[in-house]
Order: structure tokens, then sequence, then C-alpha cells
């Protein structure tokens, strides 16, 4: 199933979102689930071609949308 980001703006997306490859943890990563996964490479800029690969088609089912929001700052 293909997964879609809700955005309206591709340079807003790519100002609020970075970038990794990713792995699988072993069992000798005692910070991590054996299966997780985690970051692999360095973090970086959404590509262009990446904002328009994940960019919702019309009518695409809300099952397959996700939309990336801001949790509020928690008081200290």
């Amino acid at each position: 199933m293909p997964l879609h980001i809700a955005f309206t703006s591709p340079d807003a997306l790519s100002e609020r979102c970075d970038v990794t490859t990713v792995r699988t943890a072993h069992t000798e990563q005692p910070a991590y689930e054996p299966g997780a996964v985690i970051p692999a490479g360095p973090w970086r800029p959404i590509t262009d071609a990446a904002a328009r690969a994940l960019t919702a088609p019309t009518a695409t089912p809300a099952s397959t949308l996700v939309e990336i929001v801001r949790p509020p700052l928690q008081p200290r």
C-alpha cells in the first residue's frame, strides 16, 4: 500500500522535513529492539523529487494519507 503525505506546499514540506536511509537493528544493539527500523545515515533535506513522489494524487483514500504535525510544546 503506498503512503502519501498530506501537504499543500512542497517548499514548506522541504523546510520542515529531513530524510535518511534506514536499516534494521540486530540483537547485538541493546539500545534497540531486534528488527527495529533505525536511521542508517545522515539526515538531509527532502528532495523535490521525493516530495513529488509523496504527493497524494486526486481521490487518494484517507487510509493512505499521513499528516505531519508538530506536537504542542510541553511546559517544564
